[in-house]
Order: C-alpha cells, then structure tokens, then sequence
C-alpha cells in the first residue's frame, strides 16, 4: 500500500512539473510574438507590389535559445529576409524543449474600404509549429 502512495505522489509530482513547464513555455512563446509583432516591419518592396502571404520559418531551441533559422515557406526575398532579421536578433531565453520549431508570420496589407485580411497558416505539414502572427499595413485611402 505505501509503494502504491509513493507511486501516486511521484506521477502527481512528474504531472505538475510537466504542466508547470508547459506554463513557462507558454509565456516564452508571448514574449516572442509579442517581439516578432512589434519588430517586423514590412519591407517597401513588398508594399510597392501589394505583396501578401506567409513566410513560415524553422528554427532550433538549444539551451533555451533560438538557433539555426531558415525559411521553410517563402513568400519573396525581402519579405524571407525581415522575418529571419527579426528572429535572429531574439535573445531572450525559451522555455521550451530542445527541439526543432516551426512558426509562420503572416504580411496583409489591409484595405481600409474592404477591411483587414487574416491569414493562418496550414500548419499540418510544419514541425512543432508553435505559432502564426499577422503583420497588417494599411493602404492610403
């Protein structure tokens, strides 16, 4: 009966750990959208030509930092190369898992006569997809 109690308070122990690293990667997870939001600019090319879609991105988690980013969905050149600038220049620490993610960053440019856009993205065929943002701009009436 005693092996059964320890048995009981170690799994119970194991559960609230888990679920408590899962709340810390949550508010990791935040913070860097919250950055990625704030920082991604548009590029000008990218508005001069109406361009809109995804960029979805990969990158690496190892000792909570984020490593190895590369595009793994391309919207265009400029477009790629902002978000990999944003993402590179995160420092702050993951709570997450060493491991391989993937999180897409949406560009809509927004028509103040027809209303904003929201995009999402496929995630199905991305590993560990953490996330998607959009980044809105408003066209000149």
């Amino acid at each position: 009966m005693k092996k059964l109690h320890l048995t009981i308070i170690v799994l119970l122990f194991f559960i609230g750990a888990r679920a408590q690293e899962a709340t810390k990667g949550d508010s990791s997870i935040i913070n860097l959208k919250n950055y990625l939001s704030n920082n991604v600019r548009p590029p000008a090319a990218a508005l001069e030509n109406h361009v809109q879609g995804t960029v979805v991105v990969s990158f690496k988690v190892d000792n909570q930092n984020i490593t190895e980013v590369k595009v793994v969905k391309s919207l265009s050149r400029e477009c790629d190369a902002e978000v990999l600038r944003v993402f590179r220049e995160y420092h702050q620490a993951l709570s997450l898992s060493p491991a391989e993610y993937s999180a897409g960053v949406s560009f809509v440019i927004e028509n103040r006569k027809s209303g904003r856009k929201i995009m999402t993205v496929n995630q199905g065929p991305y590993q560990n997809f953490l996330f998607d943002i959009n980044i809105v701009s408003n066209l000149p009436n």
